[in-house]
């Protein structure tokens, strides 16, 4: 006889199956030491996904965060945050850096001196209807999945394969690392 029980198997998945990106919009930032990036907050979520070489995350008067290549950082409430080269480095504001539009909602930055170099992806990511969702609102304001941390395959896979397509800059990198970002995010 086949029973049936009204409790979802799996109640995160039932919460988060109802989010839709509404937007995203996505940029491949080669940066060389020293550098420094501020993004003031935003009514969206960022997520920074560091595919080569590291950088240090400010954000507020808590301890600046080491990030290594890898690693992946959201920040789901559009914190107003800084990437930097070092734990103290002096940081531009993004409006004030020349972006070089590379399609519908993508960009391309270059920063920096003649050091070290860092390669980040940065995605800025909005859901439809995100008042809907006060899961979003219980949300830390950073989530950080380390590269060695991170236990799930799929994750993984994800990541090597945006960190592959963004180090190749090849025709279509903005609309797989677009369609990537929405698979990361998800």
């Amino acid at each position: 006889m086949l029973s049936y029980s009204s409790e979802p198997a799996d109640p995160l998945s039932e919460i988060l199956q109802d989010l839709r990106l509404g937007g995203a919009s996505y940029g491949r930032c080669e940066l060389t030491k020293p550098w420094g990036i501020e993004f003031a907050p935003q009514l969206a979520e960022l997520f920074h996904f560091v595919a080569k070489g590291s950088c240090w995350l400010r954000r507020g008067k808590e301890q600046p965060r080491h990030l290594d290549a890898g690693d992946v950082v959201l920040l789901p409430h559009g914190t107003g945050h800084s990437l930097s080269h070092s734990p103290r480095g002096r940081a531009k504001r993004l409006e004030k850096i020349p972006l070089k539009e590379t399609g519908e909602s993508v960009y391309e930055l270059e920063e920096g001196g003649d050091g070290s170099r860092t390669l980040l992806v940065c995605c800025t990511v909005s859901f439809e209807a995100p008042f809907i969702h006060p899961m979003l609102e219980l949300m830390p304001p950073v989530l950080l999945v380390r590269a060695t941390a991170a236990q799930d395959p799929s994750l993984t896979g994800l990541l090597d394969i945006m960190a592959n397509e963004v180090s190749a800059k090849r025709v279509g990198t903005a609309t797989v690392m677009t369609r990537l970002a929405d698979a990361v995010i998800a």
